[in-house]
């Protein structure tokens, strides 16, 4: 069971990337599945793109959601302005799927200092490294 999940979640991050540039600028995730869970972290390029980011995800997740029952989906909506890191919003399980948060995401918005080990400037970095 652990490797269809595994081949599942590459298959949602595939889907997910096919949407890089539009949606996002980039999904990233990790199974934890030592604790039970799909972590999906999305990087917007504005805090404004969370509500059809969130339709376009749900999407892709919901077939996932159902058929994982014992794996609960965690998804953090993120932005990069400047030096700082803006968290949107994190949703869990039915949150993601249900629609009951397209209104109301984005509404936290908090700010932190960026750290320069943060996964998102890995990954940019790494991506513009392959170029």
């Amino acid at each position: 069971m652990e490797e269809e999940i595994a081949n599942d979640m590459q298959e949602i991050l595939r889907q997910a990337g096919e949407q890089d540039g539009r949606a996002w600028e980039m999904v990233l995730g990790e199974l934890q599945l030592q604790f039970g869970e799909a972590c999906l972290w999305v990087l917007l390029d504005q805090p404004t793109q969370a509500p059809e980011a969130l339709r376009i995800l749900s999407d892709i997740v919901a077939p996932y959601i159902q058929k994982w029952s014992g794996v609960k989906f965690t998804v953090s909506f993120n932005a990069i302005e400047g030096d700082e890191e803006i968290f949107i919003d994190h949703l869990e399980g039915a949150e993601i799927t249900d629609g009951s948060r397209l209104l109301s995401i984005g509404a936290k918005g908090d700010r932190d200092p960026l750290s320069p080990t943060d996964i998102f400037l890995s990954e940019r970095r790494r991506r513009l490294a392959e170029t």
